[in-house]
């Protein structure tokens, strides 16, 4: 398999990715602007949330079908740099960041993928590590942010600034409560989007080495599902 071109569908999985995080129901948004947190204030309590984990929903929306393709289960976050996403439905599968490499794990076995072989799935993931970390002077030279304070708390809307990112995804809307992000958006250049809601939010999770090793696929062996 061609890992360059299999970077597409990787991303999608990766919450594409962003690669975001959490909460439950979506607040309802859209009111006019109230006095509230600032961007600086988002970022400053995204960078002390420490560890997540989270339960997902996706929807991912493509012009070729009439339905969505849904999916779901956990996503997983250690600071600084490992991301894991396990995938229960329809089918289980594991997807880990972790430093500069992709691990992908099925019922018919391991791939990976060096990041440093794609500027723009290196993009994608160092944009998301971003975000979690609370990086706001990075967020800044990567996108063009725009940011609003709403009476039922916050949305950020990022446009990558690479032009190389910028050929895949044209906008991901981030929609939060405090140091929540509970409904992430992108809008690809092709039109199609997705859109991913998360629930039963963790913060401030330390995970044993044990844990880390079977989240983050450390070890040979998949993970059973982490509730």
């Amino acid at each position: 398999m061609d890992r360059l071109n299999h970077w597409g569908p990787v991303a999608s999985r990766l919450g594409l990715l962003i690669v975001f995080l959490l909460s439950a129901t979506p607040p309802a948004l859209g009111g006019p602007a109230t006095a509230g947190p600032s961007l600086e204030d988002v970022m400053r309590l995204l960078a002390e949330s420490g560890g997540v984990r989270a339960s997902y929903h996706e929807q991912k929306h493509l012009s070729l079908l009439s339905k969505p393709l849904e999916s779901e289960g956990k996503l997983f976050f250690q600071p600084p740099d490992r991301l894991a996403r396990h995938v229960e439905k329809p089918g289980r599968s594991w997807l880990a960041v972790r430093n500069d490499q992709v691990v992908m794990r099925d019922a018919t076995g391991e791939e990976r993928f060096d990041l440093g072989r794609s500027e723009v799935a290196q993009g994608l993931v160092d944009n998301l590590a971003v975000v979690l970390r609370g990086d706001l002077v990075l967020l800044n030279a990567r996108y063009e942010v725009a940011f609003q304070a709403l009476e039922a708390g916050w949305r950020i809307d990022l446009k990558p600034r690479s032009r190389m990112l910028r050929s895949l995804i044209a906008s991901m809307t981030i929609d939060g409560v405090g140091s929540e992000i509970r409904r992430v958006e992108v809008r690809e250049e092709s039109g199609d989007w997705t859109v991913t809601e998360f629930s039963g939010i963790q913060t401030g999770v330390r995970f044993t080495p044990e844990e880390s090793g079977e989240i983050f696929l450390l070890t040979p062996t998949p993970l059973a599902t982490h509730d």
